[in-house]
């Protein structure tokens, strides 16, 4: 069982899953956060995807670093994606004095509720 937006495209084809597996998760979770909405399904993504319109637009909230992390764990092929969470965790701790928004959490707060107004889908 699964979650459209949330699962990685090996959970739809029963591949071999792996840490990288949970961490396209942690990325589709994050970037819910981003915009308020889950990511555009594997299977979708697969067929037509829709993805770079949205980071496009989070270019000018978010850093090219944290875009880039959850690029990276969203990437479609497993052996794309980080292969540990340590990995992961060792990005995100790279600067521990990063920002990884450009936003006032203010704005930020704003920016997702005019999302969920107009009913933004990935």
């Amino acid at each position: 069982m699964y979650t459209p937006g949330f699962a990685a495209p090996e959970l739809h084809t029963k591949k071999e899953m792996g840490p990288w597996t949970d961490i396209y998760s942690i990325g589709a979770s994050i970037f819910n956060c981003m915009v308020g909405v889950p990511p555009q399904s594997a299977l979708e993504r697969a067929r037509d995807d829709r993805m770079d319109e949205f980071y496009g637009e989070l270019e000018t909230i978010y850093t090219p670093e944290l875009l880039k992390l959850v690029r990276w764990s969203l990437m479609l092929d497993p052996l794309q994606r980080p292969q540990s969470v340590f990995a992961l965790q060792k990005e995100l701790a790279r600067e521990t004095e990063r920002r990884y928004s450009k936003l006032t959490f203010a704005e930020r707060v704003k920016l997702q509720l005019e999302n969920l107004k107009s009913g933004a889908k990935a």
